[in-house]
């Protein structure tokens, strides 16, 4: 269904049936969850969305198991927006409207609560992305993590793993809503895998390391990093890989399209951009360097001035 320009599903958070004939499908006596099969009298009911209301986007896609499919709850700052039973095998759109916009640096946390499987299937889900205050953000950008548990254990920082796209246990995708004026380096790029394993990519300035991504899509995406303070003029920007690897059949290799710093774009290989070759500290020594480039094919240090 249609309305106010947003795309309805009867699985979608705050959907319901409500079981009954005439008067009784609205009494909001015996009520489930939405979903697609309606198998007796009742009204699925829907909220009309206003237009200008807080919403919160997770795009995911699920594997069912005795055909259900994994149950997605959204926590923001602790508090639930509401569960939907992801059955799309593709990645599809799962809007959350909210109370409230949500502030800056506010926890935000999609929560798989039923793994399980059978002898065939395995029910899991996958998250591509989060879309709050007008920022899109990835399960494996900085800082984004897995806590690993049920209940309250999802939510301890007891089993914790970096940020993945396949929550394959019972958990909590863990992020960090954006500040949109918070000042932050965007890194685009992409990656070939070797292992299942992509390249990890961190990224330093004034020689100090904000964080580490593992850059797992094949096709270029942003990464942003955000930092503590501004970016002086003239300083260090580097963009390191760090571990190169192949086998028979696959090359693990770091792919950068462009830095953007103090709201100017770098490229790669723009006049001053070099590639010093080498790990740790011989990525920043100087002496095996050659001109920038986009295809970072060694443990190397892209190495950029902020302008």
């Amino acid at each position: 269904m249609i309305v106010n320009g947003v795309t309805l599903r009867p699985t979608d958070p705050g959907v319901t049936i409500d079981r009954g004939s005439g008067a009784a499908a609205f009494d909001g006596v015996d009520v489930i969850p939405g979903r697609i099969g309606i198998l007796w009298n009742g009204a699925l009911r829907f909220v009309v969305p206003s237009p200008s209301a807080a919403t919160l986007t997770v795009r995911a896609h699920g594997t069912l198991a005795a055909n259900v499919g994994p149950l997605m709850q959204l926590l923001v700052a602790g508090s639930s927006m509401g569960t939907v039973e992801v059955r799309s095998t593709t990645a599809a759109d799962y809007i959350f409207a909210l109370p409230a916009p949500v502030s800056p640096g506010a926890r935000v946390d999609v929560v798989f609560i039923n793994d399980g499987a059978n002898g065939t299937e395995d029910r899991n889900l996958y998250v591509d992305s989060l879309t709050v205050n007008g920022a899109t953000l990835l399960p494996t950008d900085p800082g984004v993590t897995v806590d690993r548990g049920s209940g309250a254990a999802a939510f301890d920082g007891l089993n914790v793993i970096s940020g993945r796209s396949g929550i394959l246990w019972n958990a909590a995708l863990r992020f960090f809503a954006p500040d949109n004026n918070a000042p932050k380096v965007t890194v685009r790029a992409r990656g070939s895998l070797a292992g299942n394993v992509g390249p990890l990519m961190t990224l330093y300035v004034g020689g100090t390391a904000v964080s580490t991504v593992e850059v797992r899509s094949t096709t270029f995406t942003a990464h942003l990093f955000a930092l503590s303070a501004a970016v002086a003029p003239n300083t260090r920007v580097d963009v390191v890989f760090s571990n190169d690897g192949a086998n028979g059949t696959e090359d693990r290799n770091l792919y950068v399209e462009s830095v953007t710093v103090n709201s100017a774009t770098l490229l790669p290989t723009n006049p001053g951009v070099t590639v010093d070759r080498g790990s740790g500290a011989a990525a920043f020594d100087g002496l095996n360097v050659i001109p920038g480039r986009s295809d970072i094919l060694w443990n190397a240090a892209l190495r950029f001035t902020a302008p």
